[in-house]
C-alpha cells in the first residue's frame, strides 16, 4: 500500500528555523503516513489509537511518542483527541548531537529508530503543555518577522 509523505517544504518556510509546533484540536483520523522530519507528539486530551505497519498503540492524556524520519504511523479510533506535534527539520540537531546525547534520556528516545511511547503525570503534563505553547508562539513570530508563514 502507497503512503503519503509529508514533505519538509509544506511545514518549514523559514530557512533559518526548521522547527514547527502544530496543535491538533480535534487531531482527525489520520492513514498510515511517514515524514522527511523529525516528530514529536504530546497528547494532551482525549484518546484514541496510533498505529503502524508493526501494530496498535492506544494513546491517551500524557502519552508522548517520538515518530522519526521515514517511519510509517496514523491515527484511529479517536476520541476528543487533542495533541501538538512538534516537528524539526531533519539537520535541525545535526550540530548538536554530540551535545544532546549527554542529555538524561536523548539516547533512549531519539536514537532507537522506531516509535517510542512514554506517559507523563497529570502535573508534567500541566508543566510542558505551557512550554509548548511558548514554543509554537516563538517560532511563529520568528516566521511572521521573516514573512515566511
Amino acid at each position: 500500500m502507497d503512503t503519503t509523505v509529508l514533505r519538509e517544504n509544506t511545514y518549514f518556510h523559514e530557512p533559518a528555523l526548521h522547527l514547527k509546533v502544530i496543535k491538533r484540536d480535534p487531531e482527525l483520523p489520520y492513514r498510515l503516513h511517514s515524514h522527511e522530519f523529525h516528530e514529536l507528539v504530546v497528547v494532551e486530551s482525549g484518546r484514541g489509537t496510533n498505529y503502524t505497519p508493526d501494530g496498535e498503540y492506544p494513546i491517551a492524556e500524557g502519552s508522548v511518542f517520538y515518530v522519526p524520519p521515514g517511519a510509517q504511523h496514523g491515527y484511529k479510533k479517536l476520541e476528543n483527541l487533542i495533541l501538538y506535534n512538534i516537528i524539526w527539520g531533519a539537520d535541525l540537531v545535526v550540530d548538536h548531537r554530540h551535545d544532546l546525547a549527554k542529555v538524561p534520556g536523548y539516547s533512549a528516545i531519539f536514537e532507537r529508530g522506531a516509535l517510542v511511547l512514554m506517559h507523563l503525570s497529570p502535573s508534567q503534563l500541566t508543566e510542558l503543555v505551557p512550554v509548548i505553547q511558548m514554543m509554537e508562539k516563538e517560532a511563529d513570530d520568528i516566521a511572521g518577522r521573516s514573512g515566511s508563514r
